[in-house]
């Protein structure tokens, strides 16, 4: 390698800052993505969709419950503080 060479290159290396952005690819990004690409579905997620899909149908459930009609909602709330206190008394 020649003087004119080895210039170039210690040239071209200072100027892409050491290397390091072509480094830190090698090293840590490409081997992060290849590791969420083999992960994508994993039981994990599984898990937290089920949950999402029970939440889901309590939800569609509970919502049917509601027709505006405050005075079943005032019945609702007495006959459940009723079966409350009576369960809490009995116990």
């Amino acid at each position: 390698m020649t003087d004119t060479e080895l210039g170039s290159a210690v040239h071209r290396l200072w100027f892409s800052d050491w290397a390091f952005d072509w480094l830190y690819d090698r090293v840590f990004v490409r081997p992060t993505v290849a590791l969420a690409r083999l992960n994508r579905s994993d039981f994990v997620d599984a898990i937290y969709s089920g949950i999402a899909a029970v939440v889901r149908l309590f939800y569609l459930g509970t919502a049917a419950t509601q027709n505006g009609r405050l005075r079943w909602y005032a019945a609702g709330v007495a006959a459940g503080a009723t079966i409350l206190i009576g369960i809490v008394l009995f116990l």
